[in-house]
């Protein structure tokens, strides 16, 4: 068995975040394009939204109370239980994600919102960008870049990549292909 907490993103992972936040953007651009899902460089200048549509994203995210009302991902509400359900108490679930700064109330939100839907407690939160200095059994992300760089820091840990759109493009081998539908699959890697 590895040793460690299990350690899991939010936005991409267990919320629809991109998701949310464009359809909370289409009544403001009516007849525009916007993105369906995460892709890369979405909040990004110069990336696929226009420089209106980056400026209302980065309004709505930095409004208070927007990460209260993000949709589940399908089955991540049962797959985190059955991971609960199957580990504890050798090991907690910690909830890994990255705050956004120009919102006073993200992080509050954010703690909120995991103990509403997940029954955690609020200080199994923690709060990173270099998600790679956090130390668990494995980590669960939708973003290649951060789960490549905790890899390195953790080379007997596991690298889970929650199979999203935006990383179809990864075809490597270092990383564990993972949908909530196949939880039981994992449970059994982490034994």
């Amino acid at each position: 068995m590895i040793e460690g907490d299990i350690l899991v993103d939010v936005d991409g992972t267990v919320a629809q975040l991109v998701e949310y936040l464009m359809a909370r953007m289409k009544p403001k651009f009516p007849g525009q394009s916007l993105p369906k899902h995460d892709v890369d460089g979405l909040l990004d200048k110069g990336g696929p939204l226009t420089d209106q549509q980056l400026a209302e994203a980065y309004k709505l995210l930095a409004s208070k109370g927007f990460v209260k009302n993000l949709p589940l991902i399908d089955g991540a509400l049962e797959g985190v239980r059955k991971l609960r359900n199957a580990f504890s108490p050798q090991r907690r679930i910690i909830w890994c994600t990255a705050p956004w700064l120009s919102s006073e109330t993200w992080d509050s939100d954010r703690r909120w919102w995991i103990e509403k839907k997940f029954h955690s407690k609020q200080n199994d939160v923690i709060f990173a960008y270099h998600k790679n200095l956090v130390r668990g059994c494995c980590l669960i992300d939708d973003r290649v870049d951060k789960l490549e760089a905790w890899k390195t820091a953790n080379p007997n840990g596991l690298a889970v990549l929650h199979d999203q759109p935006s990383n179809h493009w990864y075809k490597g081998s270092e990383l564990k292909r993972f949908k909530w539908s196949e939880v039981d699959d994992l449970i059994k890697e982490l034994k």
